[in-house]
């Protein structure tokens, strides 16, 4: 009697195991190869973004009791005057004493005299005098050059009551026009 070999166990299920490993193996070097790339690309504009910030050209920051009307605060190149239209969002009336473009050791630079008093929702065109030195610059250029300062205005917090003076700043930036 003559011994054969035993028979080699085939499973016919590792061929189909075998031609779906190859195409997952191709699918997985696609998404690697091009995975870096994309994060790569992303990377590169993300660093963009944080590098090159675009400058705004028009922007008024004030604490309560005011608010800037948007789209109100215009620089005149020719003079040096800056209008802010502000709001009194407060409880109480309000009187503004004066404005001024700026502050050093010695004080307030160009201070205007304002004495208006604003009454609760009541909007008023405030006036700055922004020439001079440490003020607008006189050879800004109209729609392109950008005007930024923080000013001033001092007011009583309650119109009645003028024995109590606040300060508060604006930050300002806006286009020369």
């Amino acid at each position: 009697m003559s011994k054969r070999a035993p028979k080699k166990a085939t499973n016919t299920n590792n061929k189909k195991f075998d031609k779906h490993a190859k195409y997952g193996q191709a699918a997985m070097e696609y998404l690697m190869t091009y995975g870096w790339a994309i994060l790569v690309v992303l990377a590169i504009i993300a660093i963009l973004a944080f590098i090159v910030r675009p400058q705004p050209f028009e922007t008024c920051q004030v604490q309560q009791p005011f608010e800037c009307i948007a789209g109100s605060y215009l620089i005149y190149t020719t003079n040096g005057t800056m209008i802010v239209t502000l709001k009194n969002n407060g409880y109480d009336q309000l009187r503004i004493i004066n404005t001024s473009c700026g502050y050093n050791e010695s004080g307030y630079i160009n201070s205007l005299e304002i004495d208006r008093t604003l009454s609760v929702g009541a909007t008023y065109n405030l006036p700055f005098n922004c020439s001079g030195p440490g003020g607008a610059d006189p050879s800004g250029k109209v729609g392109e050059d950008v005007f930024q300062k923080d000013v001033y205005i001092v007011y009583n917090p309650r119109a009645s009551d003028t024995s109590i003076q606040k300060t508060t700043t604006i930050k300002i930036a806006a286009k020369y026009s």
